[in-house]
């Protein structure tokens, strides 16, 4: 459907404020950070709407409001973002990734264990002081016990890492509020 001059108009004024939007919450950011800088609240926060997150690239659609605006600047600049998060992404993968491996280890040796060391009859009972010197037992009971002291190290990394942040970010927000 070819655009008739009215839309083109519609388009232009659209983009025009668009820009403008934008021009304006930069100064509007500069003037909140000059008299608060170590306040985060001045960010506007956006409500995600899919249909113009995964509208096509030609698609007939204005930028009618500044949540638009924002959709239409990510999928202009998305080729300068993608180089700029995708290491982050990927480190976070390679590090949970390892955590996974662990917790899944552990999952499944918890489970063989009970099902070739500890059969579940009479039987089980008097051939477990045979199986828990057998090979494979001291191999699964290895996994168990490593996985489970490796999940306990996570949790404690975790919650340091957790701690840290809150205290740098409490820690800048003292030292900001602090009189000279």
């Amino acid at each position: 459907m070819p655009k008739t001059r009215h839309s083109k108009e519609v388009e232009e004024e659209n983009r025009k404020s668009c820009d403008g939007l934008v021009d304006q919450e930069q100064e509007e950011d500069q003037e909140q950070e000059e008299s608060d800088p170590g306040s985060f609240s001045h960010h506007p926060t956006y409500s995600v709407d899919p249909d113009l997150l995964f509208a096509s690239e030609d698609s007939d659609e204005e930028c009618v409001n500044d949540y638009a605006c924002v959709i239409e600047m990510i999928r202009e600049n998305a080729a300068t973002i993608v180089p700029i998060v995708k290491p982050y992404a990927v480190y976070c993968y390679d590090t949970a990734g390892i955590y996974l491996f662990w917790i899944f280890l552990h999952y499944l040796s918890a489970k063989l264990y009970t099902y070739y060391c500890v059969p579940n009859d009479v039987r089980g009972f008097f051939m477990t002081p045979f199986l828990v010197s057998a090979p494979h037992c001291r191999a699964i009971r290895w996994s168990l016990h490593n996985g489970a002291n490796t999940i306990d190290n996570m949790w404690i990394v975790l919650g340091t890492w957790l701690c840290t942040r809150i205290l740098i970010r409490t820690g800048a927000k003292m030292v900001s509020n602090t009189p000279s």
